[in-house]
């Protein structure tokens, strides 16, 4: 008996973290976290750490139970936040709050495809591009807009001054083919999930111009509206 009980709380843990994310202007896809563990589970009013039992109560009562992630820099999850005052339309109501213009940036730590770790502490002094993409196969269609920003940062004054970044919603393997590299000014990040949810976007592709102290200037969706000189210059 107790191990029909296990897998049946074991596939209801699994279910909890099955959400929607956006991976273009209309689309969605569902992902599942398979790393989910009840221990990481608080209560967002009183921030008090839930149960195992009542987090399997609850995901038993409500196997579509939304949980709030919580990440540090790196893009890991570090808790999840479960709100008994409104658990009904969680992929809503996280989608509002974005980063407005004159607010500092979240700290972060992107890992490129190369290897290289992007601190957002040692990228201080620097203007920063940051470009986020939906999922590789949606970005086909999006070369020549990226071209004309790689050209941009490419005939600025200021080159060696900015730091350009494009993050990409799905894994290496899938962008290797699309997104050739070698000769961008973009330092490409993988599996941004987690960075598309912290820097809270929810429309791609979405550019970001952050200034050296870490501040957005603004955000865009089409690259023709962003005059990267003019931006610089006048800030």
């Amino acid at each position: 008996m107790k191990k029909y009980i296990f897998i049946l709380i074991t596939l209801y843990s699994g279910l909890v973290l099955s959400q929607e994310i956006q991976v273009g202007i209309t689309r969605t896809r569902t992902t599942i976290n398979n790393n989910f563990s009840a221990d990481m589970v608080y209560n967002k009013i009183t921030g008090q750490r839930m149960s195992k039992s009542a987090v399997h109560k609850l995901i038993k009562n409500n196997p579509n139970l939304q949980l709030e992630n919580v990440y540090n820099k790196s893009g890991e999850i570090i808790k999840y936040l479960y709100n008994p005052e409104n658990n009904t339309n969680f992929s809503k109501s996280s989608a509002k709050g974005s980063i407005e213009s004159g607010n500092q940036i979240p700290e972060f730590i992107f890992k490129t495809v190369q290897g290289e770790k992007l601190d957002s502490e040692k990228l201080k002094g620097k203007w920063l591009i940051i470009r986020f993409e939906g999922f590789a196969e949606s970005f086909t269609i999006k070369h020549d807009e990226l071209k004309e920003l790689h050209e941009k940062i490419d005939n600025s004054e200021f080159k060696k001054s900015i730091a350009a970044i494009i993050i990409f919603q799905n894994d290496e393997n899938s962008i290797e083919k699309l997104f050739p590299n070698e000769n961008s000014n973009f330092k490409v990040v993988t599996n941004g999930i987690p960075f598309h949810r912290i820097f809270k976007i929810t429309r791609t592709p979405k550019t970001l111009v952050i200034d050296p102290n870490g501040v957005l200037v603004n955000s865009y969706n089409y690259s023709e509206d962003i005059d990267l000189e003019g931006i610089i210059t006048d800030n």
